[in-house]
């Protein structure tokens, strides 16, 4: 019977001889070792062995779970097994029909920061439940808000990142008052425990979209540009501002934050352009 070194296995079944070595330690192939030089010599039965082990890969299966499966498992302990692996994956399945829109959606909402004069735009922000996770520039978590963080940080794309200014923070006096937090849009919370979550009631707005130097904090000095347009249209804002923050990126060498502010002034001739 002829017989491989690890190479020659991995290059007649197109693997890795790491893998190879891998599905040793696991006691799943058991190459014969010359006692001179300890090289590993495998022969045809090794690779009809490697096959059972990418089956179980290709489906999903960790090699530690492959390893259990096939030196532990009679047929019908793997018959139970694959069924459970199957009902993971409609779970996956389910994931990704959720997660697809969502990036197509997250892709065109970053393009509109690429236009080079991004014009105020009157519109209706969605409806959003909010998790504030800072006040202002500090963590204020309980230990519910955290598990619930969790879930929506496994979520994004699907949740999102929002800045909250707090009601007067554009206005000129008083203090400046912010949080950050993950939100689920209104028509994406189904099934969320949403009584945990502050409802922002969907509203018509001007948005603005800005982009920034990342490495400037939030303040009032960082929406100027945003107060001056306000002054310019000679309205004031008296309600709390819901930002959508996506990822920040590298424009001309400088990590840049951008930002959609969404404001409760689309009144007055605003409404005329609603969309």
């Amino acid at each position: 019977m002829k017989q491989y070194k690890v190479s020659g296995l991995a290059k007649e079944m197109g693997v890795s001889a790491d893998l190879l070595k891998l599905y040793e330690e696991y006691g799943l192939i058991a190459p014969r070792r010359d006692p001179g030089s300890q090289y590993r010599y495998y022969n045809i039965y090794d690779g009809g062995q490697l096959v059972s082990c990418l089956t179980l890969r290709n489906m999903g299966f960790s090699v530690r779970q492959t390893a259990d499966a096939l030196r532990t498992m009679d047929h019908s302990a793997l018959a139970r097994a694959l069924e459970g692996r199957r009902a993971a994956l409609e779970e996956e399945r389910a994931r990704l029909d959720r997660l697809i829109p969502a990036v197509e959606e997250y892709a065109a909402f970053l393009a509109e920061f690429s236009a080079p004069e991004r014009e105020p735009l009157a519109c209706v922000r969605p409806g959003y439940y909010f998790l504030a996770q800072s006040s202002s520039e500090e963590f204020r978590q309980t230990g519910e808000q955290k598990l619930l963080a969790r879930r929506l940080l496994d979520e994004l794309p699907w949740s999102e990142r929002l800045l909250v200014l707090r009601a007067g923070a554009l206005r000129g006096d008083g203090p400046f008052h912010f949080q950050w937090g993950l939100a689920l849009r209104e028509d994406r919370a189904e099934g969320w425990p949403v009584e945990a979550l502050r409802y922002f009631p969907p509203r018509r707005c001007v948005r603005l979209m800005e982009n920034h130097d990342a490495a400037v904090k939030v303040s009032r000095e960082g929406f100027q540009s945003v107060i001056t347009w306000l002054a310019a249209e000679g309205l004031a804002v008296e309600e709390d501002v819901v930002c959508r923050v996506p990822v920040t990126t590298m424009e001309g060498g400088m990590r840049t934050a951008h930002r959609a502010v969404y404001l409760p002034v689309a009144d007055g001739k605003w409404v005329e352009n609603l969309h």
